[in-house]
């Protein structure tokens, strides 16, 4: 209530004003205050996400996407990236995985699988490439794994095709080059053993090199042993032929020297004892005769006795 000068009776203050005990006039309400009642002895402060002007019989309401803490004269709109409910004191950051792309939102968008956001963000990001999201709402991009790769942007990583290999994170597969191989989902390509080969990149298995060829580790073919050299199936060199043995280019095995005739180490054939020497199967050398003993003919497998006389 409040008196005027000669008056003899007190007046209500109004809505929207006040007066306290004893006073003379009503006061209007200042701004993020409200009188709404007649005869108010003060104003009362607007709760959060509410405001006022001075003189006001009551607070309104912010509209959604706009936030006033408790006593405010007027609203604050929500940037991108955060956003506001309805009786909200504050803006509200997006949590990671959410975003809000314009100013003024009532409410968080969950990023798309094959997408990510952080915190406070206004829109969602590509998973880089090697990385991939596969839910709605991820805050990160999980990392491929090795064998696999992404081009960015995907919910799933995709397996490296049989003779492609990848690391840990990969945008894309690389291809074994010629004299290795990998398995599906391999880190690394393998080189071929000795004894094995791959002709062309891209390759998922070594071949095993055939009898008579061999091959050091990593190689893209088979070579063939030289005369006087054997291999078996699967060697990574050729062997010699050892002593009373030879052989043709390309064996895969020594053919053994027959009586009468002889090789040493690593022969392509066999020489055939001289006369007066004679040599059993399988010999390195041609032996000569003991006294009193010959033979008549090259190719001897052994000595005949001399007759009396």
């Amino acid at each position: 209530f409040a008196a005027v000068a000669g008056s003899d009776h007190c007046s209500l203050c109004p809505l929207g004003r006040y007066a306290a005990v004893g006073k003379k006039i009503c006061s209007s309400c200042d701004a993020g205050r409200f009188a709404g009642e007649s005869g108010s002895s003060r104003c009362s402060m607007c709760a959060a996400g509410t405001y006022s002007i001075q003189g006001s019989a009551a607070c309104f309401s912010c509209d959604l996407g706009w936030a006033a803490p408790p006593g405010s004269s007027e609203c604050s709109l929500c940037g991108p990236g955060a956003f506001a409910s309805l009786g909200s004191d504050v803006c509200e950051t997006c949590i990671a995985g959410r975003f809000a792309p314009v100013a003024g939102s009532s409410d968080c968008s969950d990023c798309e699988p094959g997408t990510y956001s952080l915190a406070g963000e206004e829109n969602c990001t590509e998973c880089g490439a090697g990385r991939f999201s596969n839910d709605f709402g991820s805050g990160f991009c999980t990392e491929c794994a090795s064998g696999t790769y992404s081009p960015g942007g995907n919910i799933s990583c995709k397996p490296c095709a049989l003779g492609w290999v990848s690391t840990p994170g990969s945008g894309e597969c690389s291809m074994c080059a010629a004299g290795k191989h990998a398995a599906l989902g391999a880190q690394m390509c393998l080189a071929c053993e000795a004894g094995r080969f791959v002709e062309g990149a891209g390759s998922t298995a070594c071949k095993l090199c055939m009898l008579g060829t061999a091959s050091p580790a990593a190689s893209t073919r088979c070579l063939q042993c030289s005369a006087g050299f054997f291999a078996q199936a699967g060697s990574g060199t050729c062997s010699l032929c050892p002593a009373g043995t030879h052989s043709e280019a390309g064996s895969g095995a020594c053919t053994s020297c027959p009586p009468g005739r002889a090789s040493p180490v690593g022969s392509r054939h066999c020489d055939v004892c001289p006369e007066g020497t004679f040599a059993h199967a399988e010999a390195a050398v041609c032996a000569p005769c003991d006294a009193g003993r010959f033979t008549a003919l090259a190719g001897g497998s052994s000595c005949e006795v001399c007759s009396a006389g």
